[in-house]
């Protein structure tokens, strides 16, 4: 076991140096979402369930996007030593990302117009509408703020990002107190106040992210300002390759989620509330495993960029190694604090009996959550994400949720029954994907 770790501990150490500011960047966006429901529910209820359909069909069109921009940090990881290239390819990316935003925003905008037909409530309606608009504009900033953010993790510098992250969720939370509730002279705009504050603190984290980038001596050498004249359509489609498989697996995740919260709402109100408390927290834990994840992947590549096969091994097995590790401390909480931690989110008898039950599940599957997304990574390090895309699709579409809807719907388990499905859908992944890396990694042409 010495030998293990002594063998391991270059490895532990470099990934949990890239881990740490990924996570609390992705704590970050948790945060965002936990501050605007929180002042968007003292608005009232009307108001948070129109900001749940909005929100709910927002990320569901951005997700694709954020994977999209994750094809940047392998390939920027790969070429490191060469200055050129990664000039090359943040220019690509941003484009890439610029053109892909435009895109995004446009069907975002379009889902104004779907509202009226998913049989919601008609006070609703016109909110959903109004504040759907503001957030699909913020998809423009926020493609370019993760193009920054992808290209200088590529590069190893994951501080910035993380530091920018932080100040934009404080400057949301006064916005949304300024607009929401229309203090110190500020307009009272209620939901719309929280699309205006959401808009307007993308927009201060791409202007900060991207003026930090590109006046910062550290990265002046790499020209990080985009270039229209070298637009070039063979590197956009090396780009395209990695990031569109990437970006599906980002949409089947949060589609199947999305799937089983209507699943949940099948057998009712309270089964979905409990459904919706146990997906948060479970979201809290997952960001840990998506920071390992980042760092996996850049580990990956610089090792491959090196030809260096038995570093790209250990880069990837030391990940999932670590992920094992947090993850089952994860489990022990939920297992411990099943009964109590529900209770600071709400107080109904029935919902937190439910939850408890979930939290459970959600122990059990804490381990093949977090190595499925930890090896995902260490696979984008390798550029292989074809064959991962389809089978998460086959995990979540063809297994997940049709064993949740047999179990939790036809055979009356309830919602704890569509969280079995979940599980398992999520073992088959894990091991899938650990199977696929041990596979690639011994292949010797992934260096060519």
């Amino acid at each position: 076991m010495n030998s293990f770790f002594s063998r391991y501990q270059t490895h532990f150490r470099e990934t949990l140096k890239l881990t740490w500011p990924v996570v609390i960047g992705q704590l970050g966006h948790i945060g965002i979402s936990l501050a605007d429901n929180t002042m968007i529910g003292n608005l009232g209820y009307k108001y948070l369930a129109a900001a749940s359909i909005a929100n709910g069909f927002f990320f569901l069109i951005l997700v694709p996007g954020m994977g999209l921009s994750m094809a940047t940090t392998p390939l920027v990881a790969e070429a490191v030593t060469d200055k050129e290239a990664c000039k090359n390819l943040f220019n690509q990316s941003f484009w890439v990302n610029f053109f892909a935003s435009l895109v995004l925003a446009a069907l975002c905008w379009s889902g104004v117009y779907l509202v009226p037909f998913l049989d919601q409530p008609a006070e609703i309606v016109p909110m959903v509408g109004s504040y759907l608009k503001i957030l699909a504009v913020s998809i423009i900033p926020s493609m370019v703020f993760l193009t920054y953010k992808q290209f200088i993790e590529g590069l190893s510098q994951m501080r910035p990002a993380m530091f920018i992250m932080v100040s934009v969720v404080l400057a949301n939370v006064g916005l949304n107190y300024l607009l929401i509730y229309g203090k110190f002279g500020f307009p009272e705009l209620g939901l719309d106040g929280a699309g205006w504050a959401t808009l307007i603190s993308r927009i201060y984290g791409m202007l900060a992210l991207g003026a930090f980038v590109i006046f910062s001596p550290r990265f002046k050498e790499y020209k990080p300002w985009p270039y229209i004249s070298n637009i070039g359509y063979s590197l956009a489609k090396k780009i395209l390759s990695i990031g569109i498989p990437s970006s599906l697996q980002y949409f089947f995740e949060v589609g199947a989620f999305t799937a089983s919260a209507l699943l949940a709402g099948l057998i009712g109100s309270k089964a979905l509330a409990a459904h919706q408390l146990a997906i948060h927290l479970s979201s809290i834990t997952y960001s840990i495993a998506l920071g390992i994840s980042s760092a996996a992947a850049i580990r990956v590549a610089n090792a491959k960029g090196e030809q260096n096969l038995i570093g790209m091994r250990m880069a990837g097995f030391s990940s999932v190694f670590l992920g094992i590790l947090f993850m089952c401390c994860c489990a022990i909480i939920f297992v411990l604090g099943r009964n109590l931690i529900p209770e600071l989110y709400l107080s109904d008898p029935e919902v937190l009996q439910i939850t408890a039950i979930l939290l459970l599940i959600a122990a059990l599957f804490q381990i093949s959550d977090g190595v499925q997304a930890i090896t995902i990574g260490a696979l984008r390090g390798l550029t292989d994400v074809k064959i991962p895309a389809v089978m998460t699709f086959i995990a979540y579409w063809v297994l997940g949720l049709p064993i949740g809807w047999i179990l939790g719907i036809l055979l009356d388990w309830g919602v704890e029954g569509i969280w079995v499905g979940i599980s398992l859908g999520l073992t088959f992944s894990a091991i899938f994907l650990v199977l696929r890396f041990r596979y690639m990694t011994r292949k010797a042409n992934i260096l060519a």
